[in-house]
């Protein structure tokens, strides 16, 4: 898009500050290392420039926090001309300076990059806190500039970044944590018991529906004045209202599978009282040979 001015590119939404091309090429650089790093097996070159391609997302990082603390050794401007950069991601000032949250993502990506590949639970779990962490600001900067968030353009503008830069950080941090799938609090979650079935299913209703009634709630209030306070009772009351739909679901979900599991339980339980009280002499054994349970009679 910046290579052939591409403006439909470089403003996908009107009226959003654009994705500056150093952001672009730092999520190049992390998408590549983490493809490198999720190989079984890689071979060691390969493992050396997914570590490079690491520590360079954690130096760009680095680079523009340090530039939004007023430190700017002009990385900001990279691979263009300052001059062609005359609007992206932005400070309120003269200077093209990078958000805050875009940095801390940066370095929080590099860091989890670095981490990757490593041995143990403790990598795996930082990894997933370190992805939650940019998971939370993707999540916010979006539902920012979807609800048109007026602090994002007024005394906090160093709180905001592209909204496709937002969306970025938050699909990358779900395939660390996807890929970390074994390790602290993402094993709860992708487990194949019942805690793990109920929490795949909670957490999209958990995220989507908050944000769905929000979004009605300020487009409702542009078209038909009301209090703030109604607005807050009636986005509460749909909330909930969702909620015990959703629990009650789930609940006859799981005393169906309880019943199931029951009637497994008692036919088994028959065939075994059936098993010991046969008159007849009944083996049981494996494909080796091995014997593995006899009954009563079998042993007389």
């Amino acid at each position: 898009a910046w290579l052939g001015e591409i403006e439909a590119l470089k403003h996908p939404f009107s009226q959003t500050v654009m994705m500056l091309p150093v952001t672009a090429i730092s999520l190049i650089m992390a998408v590549i290392s983490f493809f490198l790093l999720c190989k079984i097996k890689p071979r060691k070159e390969l493992w050396l420039i997914a570590r490079l391609l690491a520590v360079g997302v954690l130096g760009i990082g680095v680079l523009r926090g340090l530039a939004s603390a007023g430190f700017d050794v002009g990385v900001n401007h990279w691979p263009f001309p300052a001059e062609r950069l005359d609007t992206g991601e932005r400070f309120a000032g003269p200077a093209v300076l990078v958000a805050v949250t875009g940095a801390i993502g940066y370095i929080i990506t590099g860091v989890a990059l670095l981490l990757s590949g490593l041995k143990g639970k403790w990598p795996g779990r930082l990894i997933n806190l370190l992805a939650l962490t940019g998971f939370i600001i993707g999540t916010f900067s979006c539902i920012g500039f979807i609800y048109h968030v007026k602090e994002f353009y007024g005394i906090l503008p160093y709180m905001s970044v592209a909204p496709t830069t937002a969306f970025c950080f938050m699909v990358f941090s779900l395939g660390m944590m996807f890929e970390n799938s074994d390790a602290g609090f993402m094993e709860a979650i992708s487990s194949r018991n019942s805690g793990g079935r109920i929490a795949r299913r909670l957490i999209p209703v958990g995220i989507l529906v908050p944000f769905i009634f929000g979004y009605i709630r300020i487009a409702l209030s542009l078209k038909i004045p009301f209090s703030d306070e109604l607005g807050v009772a009636a986005l509460n009351t749909g909330i909930v209202v969702v909620f015990l739909v959703v629990l009650w679901i789930l609940a006859w979900a799981l005393n169906r599978s309880d019943e199931l599991k029951q009637k497994a339980e008692e036919q088994l339980e028959r065939q075994a009282q059936l098993f010991n009280i046969t008159p007849d002499a009944v083996i049981y054994g494996d494909r080796n040979f091995i014997i593995t349970d006899v009954n009563p009679a079998a042993r007389r």
